[in-house]
């Protein structure tokens, strides 16, 4: 920036300087001297009545306008410098204090009581802690300017710790309810058991019919029959064994579609008899030999018979995925209720107070980043402005200075170094944004450069004032 003042300084300076000496040369040449004589010192010609009066009259503005000048630079550095809350600085301070505060949280979270009851609501909670946490450093240690993908992430972890905090609530409901209604998970283990027995015996009915199948087709008819109806025999206790399942919350219409799949089972093959019976009346009648009599019987439905097997099985299945969904959402296993309740009611207190520590630090951030941190942006914009129409003011004034004969060069300095400084102020009062240094430097720049240029103004009028 040197070569920009001096660019601009010393054309004008020159020019200033160039019309004090044009005035000191005398309207008549002087007499020729002797060669051997010292040539006469060039005298200064005084300035006329009223230019001094109009030198003195622009130096007494000027004078003015110097003062207005740095009582606004004085009053737009004082303001600046009390931007605490709006300076980077500030904003780092605060993101560490909330990434230490909220680790408070994280550590009473990982203190909660870990029963056998509570062991998996601290574990739900823990992971919250911890993942916010995480979040709140990371922005603390990335943090940019105008960047709000971190505030973001924060955001997301928050109600991700939230929903934690809801399924906690939740699921301690429930399992107070299971412990004061006096059912434990015995109940949900012993049906377990007995659905695993059920499940064992048809899946092995299946397979002795599945091998049986591929014999069938080289039996002779009644031997057919037979079989089918020594295999539909140990079909019935397990339709049976499904009666007496215990009665298990949420595992009714399972039992149910169970009970309907074998009984469509039983009653596709129940059907074979059917047909087997039939079979054997007309043979009887005709009085056929029983080479013929076998020829005349009919075979067995197998398609009816695959039908009922395959709606068994995907029965099966969908119950063994019911089943064990109600298994792992039970209590733990062997949990007595009174222990179970007791442990639940450490845990109910631990966890009120861990929710009032989680919502007062929630409490402050929501405030700290409503007010981003105390800097009001209205109110720097609105200071903003008014420094700007002084400035402005300024302008006008110094654009007013006389600038006819010895002042142009004067004059024509002072509005280029208020030119420059004003802009710089007007374009702050659009671009400032919270949190950056260099929304100022425009400003910084400017001032140097007007500084160089105010020196080659008051160097000029020096100059000028100086004459006789």
């Amino acid at each position: 920036m040197k070569t920009r003042y001096g660019s601009r300084v010393l054309p004008f300076l020159a020019l200033a300087l160039f019309a004090l000496a044009a005035c000191t040369q005398p309207d008549v040449a002087p007499p020729a001297a002797a060669p051997t004589d010292p040539p006469p010192a060039a005298s200064v010609a005084p300035l006329p009545a009223s230019a001094q009066a109009a030198i003195g009259d622009f130096a007494n503005q000027q004078q003015a306008i110097d003062q207005e000048w740095e009582q606004i630079r004085e009053e737009f550095d004082q303001w600046r410098a009390g931007l605490i809350s709006c300076h980077p600085n500030a904003m780092r301070e605060a993101l560490n204090d909330f990434a230490v505060a909220f680790n408070d949280v994280t550590e009473q979270a990982r203190g909660l009581t870990r029963g056998q009851s509570s062991s998996e609501l601290a574990d739900l909670l823990i992971t919250a802690a911890e993942e916010e946490e995480a979040a709140l450093r990371q922005l603390r240690d990335r943090w940019q300017p105008n960047n709000v993908s971190l505030f973001e992430q924060v955001e997301q972890r928050r109600s991700q710790a939230s929903h934690a905090q809801k399924n906690a609530e939740d699921r301690a409901i429930e399992l107070r309810a299971t412990f004061a209604s006096g059912v434990d998970s015995k109940t949900t283990e012993e049906f377990a058991q007995s659905f695993d027995r059920i499940k064992s015996d048809w899946q092995q009915f299946h397979e002795e019919y599945a091998a049986w199948r591929k014999e069938a087709d080289s039996l002779e008819a009644d031997a057919v029959f037979t079989g089918l109806e020594q295999i539909v025999e140990n079909l019935t206790p397990i339709a049976d064994a499904l009666d007496e399942l215990p009665a298990l919350d949420g595992a009714e219409s399972t039992i149910e579609r169970l009970q309907s799949a074998v009984q469509a089972e039983m009653e596709a093959f129940q059907a074979t008899k059917k047909t087997s019976s039939t079979a054997s009346k007309e043979t009887a009648s005709e009085e056929t030999s029983s080479e013929e009599a076998t020829d005349t019987q009919e075979l067995p439905d197998y398609d009816a018979i695959d039908a009922g097997i395959k709606e068994s099985e995907d029965a099966l299945e969908e119950a063994s995925d019911a089943i064990g969904k109600i298994a792992e959402a039970d209590p733990v296993t062997e949990v007595d209720p009174a222990v179970g309740l007791a442990e639940l009611q450490v845990f109910n207190g631990e966890y009120n107070n861990l929710l009032l520590a989680w919502a007062d630090f929630n409490d402050r951030y929501n405030d700290w980043r409503r007010s981003e941190g105390g800097c009001d942006r209205t109110e720097v914009v609105a200071a903003l402005e008014q420094f700007s129409l002084r400035t402005g003011k300024l302008g006008r004034d110094v654009r007013d200075l006389p600038r006819s004969g010895y002042l142009l060069p004067i004059s024509t300095l002072l509005v280029e170094a208020v030119a420059g400084e004003e802009n710089a102020i007007r374009t702050l009062r659009h671009s400032w944004q919270p949190f950056t240094t260099d929304a100022f430097k425009a400003v910084d720049q400017e001032r140097v450069n007007a500084d160089g240029l105010r020196r080659g103004a008051e160097l000029a009028l020096q100059e000028l004032r100086s004459r006789p």
